[in-house]
């Protein structure tokens, strides 16, 4: 398959999450910047984080600067919705679920168990989120749970579009 580095992902999206496996310590990818550039995280620290783990509590400013450094065109703060372009790299369950909490944001969480500080930073969401697999689709290690989750985002009445490309689907096969 093809290469991209980290640092062109990062040129493109504001924040990078890695969500390739949770173990008790980060494994890492040995990719250039995983461990230096601000906005790249590990699935663990950013499901830790809003799972509201306290030893996590310091994802919640990583994750405010990256997705409130562009200005909205919303002005109300409490429901506006981040100009952020977010890529969780992963095909399982963690890199689902982490995306559908980016695309709801308070709207769509303000119901669950989710700590308010981080409601507070999600606000109305995120605009665009990106699921990036490693590998194929045959090697998703989603459950049809989690993505029927995805596809029901717009009509529970968030902005979301559900696409998987047919040539991305084709170059699995």
């Amino acid at each position: 398959g093809k290469q991209i580095p980290l640092s062109k992902l990062q040129s493109l999206y504001d924040i990078v999450i890695l969500a390739y496996g949770c173990q008790a310590a980060d494994k890492r990818l040995n990719i250039p910047g995983e461990d230096t550039l601000e906005g790249v995280l590990s699935a663990r620290e950013f499901v830790a984080w809003y799972n509201g783990h306290p030893e996590f509590q310091h994802i919640g400013p990583i994750v405010e600067r990256c997705l409130w450094k562009k200005k909205s065109n919303t002005t109300n703060e409490e429901t506006s919705i981040s100009p952020a372009r977010v890529v969780v790299i992963g095909q399982g369950n963690v890199a689902l679920d982490v995306a559908r909490v980016l695309a709801k944001g308070e709207p769509g969480l303000i119901d669950t168990d989710t700590p308010n500080s981080v409601l507070d930073i999600l606000k109305g969401g995120v605009s665009h989120v990106s699921v990036v697999g490693r590998r194929g689709h045959v090697q998703g290690a989603f459950t049809i749970k989690e993505l029927r989750e995805l596809t029901k985002l717009n009509k529970e009445g968030h902005n979301v579009s559900f696409v998987v490309r047919k040539e991305e689907l084709e170059m699995g096969m």
